[in-house]
């Protein structure tokens, strides 16, 4: 048997399938459009990557005149490690508070005037790691309430031992504040044992340029230990004391 199409049900079929083609062309087309914008933003996006990299500064290895080598890795100016931070607070504080006759660490105290002022050759060699604003005024505050006219003659010693030292805390790019927490072992004549005196300090540390400093030529294990501090760029801009619990 032969099926017969009438015209009218024919042009309805004929449009219908129009119809459906072009629907599934113009989501083809909407597929593609999507796909290329898509293809374009990952171009985009490795563009841009490849760029950080390419303007990235690369490792430089240094090899020192004993043989030894090492790479040096570009970092921003501001940033310090936090160990090298909590170090120089403890260097610091050793330097500081301990003087007068120590035979713990053999050592006998020398003194340097310091505008009139009688103090540890050492304290005055450290004060170096305070910044300009800061150095005068804290000497001046060191002879009055620590390095007593007890401690200038001789009669008086003391021994800093620190407890705890505090991870950094940043409080603004390049400037941070580190607690240093700790005893003074202070002795006399009269009591050669000591008595322990808690000695805590909050200090602001800051980075700075590494100054351009030559040792003399035979300089002091004080001096030897202030100049390694400052090639680490950190200098202390504010130092106040802890309130004891």
């Amino acid at each position: 048997m032969i099926a017969k199409l009438q015209p009218k049900r024919l042009r309805k079929l004929l449009t219908n399938t129009e119809t459906a083609a072009k629907s599934s062309g113009s989501l083809i087309k909407l597929g593609l459009i999507a796909s290329n914008g898509l293809t374009l933003l990952m171009m985009f996006w490795l563009a841009a990557s490849v760029s950080r990299i390419a303007s990235r500064d690369a490792p430089t290895l240094v090899q020192q005149v004993g043989g030894q080598a090492f790479i040096a890795k570009p970092i921003d100016y501001d940033y310090r490690d936090p160990q090298v931070l909590q170090n120089v607070a403890r260097e610091w504080a050793l330097l500081n508070f301990s003087f007068g006759d120590l035979p713990q660490i053999d050592h006998q105290t020398e003194q340097v005037s310091y505008e009139g002022t009688n103090l540890p050759e050492q304290t005055v060699t450290a004060s170096y790691l305070f910044t300009d604003a800061t150095r005068d005024a804290y000497l001046k505050g060191f002879a009055e309430n620590i390095y007593t006219t007890e401690a200038q003659r001789g009669g008086l010693s003391s021994l800093y031992m620190p407890y705890r030292i505090s991870a950094p805390r940043q409080l603004e790019p390049g400037r941070w504040e580190i607690d240093v927490v700790g005893s003074r072992l202070i002795a006399t004549p009269s009591n050669p044992s000591g008595e322990m005196v808690p000695t805590n300090v909050q200090l602001q540390l800051v980075a700075a340029e590494v100054p351009l400093l030559a040792l003399e030529e035979d300089p002091s294990d004080a001096a030897k230990t202030t100049y390694r501090l400052l090639e680490s760029g950190i200098r202390i801009d504010k130092i106040t004391a802890l309130k004891q619990d």
